[in-house]
């Protein structure tokens, strides 16, 4: 394997005691394999640990008010409606755009990443997107075609 991969994994919405816990009880072998051989520590990035502003945080190494992502949703002041944000509304750029511009990357399901960003690599969007079949889920475009039909291709050959 070579030294200079990087894999992140990161888990929204949970309690790392837990993870902790299984880990010693032996449940979680793999992610406590990683943990130890790896890097581990409790998100402490932003007060609010929402999500999206959370992991806006976790992406550009800024805080909300650099990247402005606060919330799942914002005025929009001209007719005083919520909408919802997704990665669009970040203003500041990601540790991926910068890393593959000198390497090949693959980001998957980071919340806050629709529409899925034309990086040197494949990118698909987190829970910020309309639908998996929604404009701009994937990239390259064809990439959720490709994996059904490769998950279906499986599937067949796993019943015959």
């Amino acid at each position: 394997m070579k030294k200079d991969r990087l894999l992140i994994l990161g888990f929204d919405g949970t309690h790392p005691p837990f993870f902790e816990e299984w880990v010693e009880a032996g449940h979680l072998p793999v992610i406590g394999r990683l943990m130890k051989e790896g890097a581990y520590g409790h998100l402490r990035s932003v007060a609010n640990m929402g999500s999206p502003a959370a992991w806006s945080t976790f992406a550009t190494g800024v805080n909300p008010g650099k990247h402005s992502i606060f919330s799942f949703t914002q005025r929009d002041f001209s007719s005083y409606n919520y909408i919802f944000v997704n990665g669009a509304f970040r203003t500041s750029r990601t540790f991926w755009e910068i890393l593959c511009g000198e390497r090949t990357g693959c980001v998957i399901n980071v919340p806050m990443t629709y529409p899925a960003q034309k990086i040197n690599g494949c990118m698909i969007a987190g829970f910020d997107a309309p639908g998996v079949d929604s404009k701009g889920f994937c990239h390259p475009e064809g990439l959720l075609s490709e994996m059904r039909s490769e998950e279906h291709t499986s599937e067949l050959q796993s019943h015959s």
